[in-house]
């Protein structure tokens, strides 16, 4: 064991390396604190930010690592400067929020899903509201396609939705583009997104944690219409009813070779206290 941290007083709920880093680590509590560590420094201690007023809900790093974005249900989204560990801006909302998000092209736009059913476009630079999309169901995760074009959400009532960038370059300007039905009646709780090569095209892979007890892969296809955008590549059981558990898949883009199947990873915890690694195809049928 390299590093055990103990200096939370309430249950860690996220914890997330920094984009394309292998030593910057943070992670939320409910005790109401960020904590950030630099694994490759001489400290002991992590770094402690501390402003929000309830229970932070999620976080994202900046393409950088030098800013974080929090959300939180005491309806405010904070930017922080990851050195001072000071909030640069505190961006305020109507509404609790769930999630969060950088734009992972243009950083100044920061993305929440709120307790009402809509998903809000904020500049964390000048802190001024950009837009917001209504999508009829709270939005629990969220998370971008690489190039920025698309936005996925997780939805409390069973539905991944997807908005679409009109004004690529600018990134201010997206539209629900479409949905599928993947559970009935049950909340997805996370989504993780992922490109894999299949056949020398790119495709989209969605992971879902799902309170029905199992964690799936989809594959996006974007020229299809709702429920045939989506096609499930692999479903697998976890206990999963209580709590908000979050997959993820391995940041590798080169799959294991099995036979003639090709396989990729991804990992999840459990309500039973077992952290499982899966190996998924990335065809239909193997």
């Amino acid at each position: 064991m390299r590093y055990i941290f103990n200096h939370n007083t309430q249950p860690v709920t996220r914890i997330k390396f920094g984009k394309n880093s292998v030593s910057m680590l943070a992670f939320i509590s409910e005790d109401l604190t960020i904590s950030l560590f630099n694994m490759l420094a001489r400290e002991e201690l992590p770094q402690i930010f501390s402003g929000h007023k309830q229970r932070i809900t999620d976080f994202d790093w900046s393409t950088t690592n030098d800013f974080i974005i929090t959300s939180s249900i005491d309806k405010s989204l904070r930017y922080w400067d990851v050195k001072t560990q000071k909030t640069l801006r505190l961006l305020p909302s109507l509404y609790e929020l769930y999630c969060c998000a950088f734009h992972p092209v243009n950083n100044t736009i920061v993305v929440a899903g709120t307790s009402n059913g809509f998903v809000e476009f904020k500049n964390c630079s000048t802190g001024k509201d950009i837009s917001k999309v209504y999508v009829e169901s709270v939005t629990r995760s969220i998370i971008f396609s690489e190039d920025g074009l698309y936005l996925f959400l997780a939805c409390d009532d069973g539905k991944i939705r997807w908005l679409k960038c009109n004004n690529v370059g600018k990134f201010t300007q997206f539209k629900l583009a479409g949905s599928a039905r993947v559970l009935a009646g049950k909340s997805i709780t996370s989504i993780d997104c992922h490109y894999s090569t299949l056949r020398k095209n790119k495709v989209i892979n969605l992971l879902l944690n799902m309170k029905d007890s199992t964690v799936r892969v989809y594959q996006f296809f974007p020229n299809h219409h709702d429920d045939k955008s989506l096609v499930l590549l692999v479903s697998c059981p976890v206990i999963n009813k209580n709590y908000t558990l979050r997959a993820s898949f391995c940041p590798t883009s080169k799959g294991r070779k099995k036979s003639n199947e090709i396989e990729e990873f991804f990992a999840v915890g459990s309500e039973d206290s077992i952290v499982r690694v899966f190996a998924y195809p990335l065809e239909v049928g193997q």
